[in-house]
């Protein structure tokens, strides 16, 4: 008798649209601000060069962490969701419901899909999403990525020998 996860699997994907569009809004909008506060101290003439250097320092480590962290954060949800669906007790009479889910999450990753680029149109914040290039990727096949793993996790669920 192995360990089994009773929730739903395919509720999982509505968690992973959510996560990643607050998360890449979040880290879009922390590095514009942080650039924002880099021009102005870069700016001020009072300011030592000791200060300015390690404003400067300190912004370029923000955005390189903020890419890995949102990196970490794509793998580690992926791992997660077809881990949970391989551990998900399923039936097989519940697969036409689980597709419909899917596919009703499915279109709900379009909107978010849609939400990126509308909010990545204004002029600030498409300059931090040119500086972050894989999650602006990531986002903008957000429907594409939600599809594979859809797919993923339907054959985990549905299609696996049962483990005893």
């Amino acid at each position: 008798m192995g360990f089994y996860r009773k929730g739903s699997a395919v509720f999982d994907i509505i968690v992973f649209i959510v996560i990643f569009f607050a998360v890449g809004a979040t880290i879009l909008i922390i590095n514009l601000t942080s650039d924002e506060i880099n021009t102005e101290i870069q700016a001020d003439a009072s300011m030592p060069t000791l200060a300015k250097n390690l404003s400067t320092s300190a912004n370029d480590d923000l955005q390189t962490s903020s890419d890995w962290i949102f990196k970490g954060l794509a793998l580690g949800s992926f791992l997660f969701m077809l881990i949970s669906a391989y551990f998900t007790r399923t039936h097989p009479i519940m697969l036409p419901i689980a597709i419909f889910f899917l596919i009703l999450f499915g279109f709900f990753s379009i909107v978010f899909t849609g939400a990126w680029q509308e909010m990545t149109a204004d002029s600030d914040l498409s300059t931090q999403a040119a500086d972050f290039a894989f999650i602006d990727y990531v986002m903008e096949h957000l429907t594409a990525i939600v599809v594979v793993v859809a797919i993923l996790m339907l054959t985990l669920l549905y299609f696996k020998r049962p483990i005893e």
